[in-house]
């Protein structure tokens, strides 16, 4: 293909939520911005690692692109570390949510940040942002039902 290959295969799983699901214990709703938007920085960092132009974001981009139009912001700590955030926005058909680990081996943290997006969705939808290099969302929407509902390449050339 003239040295171009895929660099990120991102998709939109439909999560299955239920009414009624409690919050689950241990993760910060709505915590403060900034906050936030570090958190957010470093899983983007971690998970784009083939963007070049997230060495060049910081936390205030992500305070201004993701973080200043959420409607709910959550993080899990480990050990007082950050070890995972997300960000929900409404939308017509329901919530869109984004996020993910910060740190390696951060499987259930991620799959608190599912159960807590469904305790905020109460029964409604939502959509799940999850790039191919998100191996824990991967995995803790593995465990869930979900369903896809688009996927897009993002397309590249790599450095030699």
């Amino acid at each position: 293909m003239l040295g171009w290959t895929v660099l990120q295969t991102s998709e939109i799983r439909d999560l299955a939520t239920r009414p009624g699901v409690p919050k689950p214990d241990g993760v910060l709703y709505d915590a403060s911005p900034m906050s936030v938007a570090e958190a957010f920085f470093a899983f983007y960092q971690r998970s784009h690692q083939w963007d070049p132009v997230a060495a060049d974001k910081g936390a205030l981009d992500i305070l201004a692109s993701h973080i200043s139009e959420a409607a709910h912001t959550l993080l899990v700590q480990v050990d007082g570390a950050v070890a995972a955030v997300g960000c929900m926005w409404p939308r017509e058909s329901g919530w869109e949510f984004s996020g993910g680990a910060c740190l390696d081996a951060s499987g259930p943290a991620v799959a608190a940040l599912l159960d807590a997006a469904s305790a905020i969705a109460a029964g409604a939808a939502v959509l799940v942002e999850v790039d191919s290099d998100m191996a824990e969302v991967h995995q803790a929407l593995a465990g869930r039902r979900s369903t896809l509902r688009d996927a897009v390449s993002i397309m590249g050339r790599l450095p030699p």
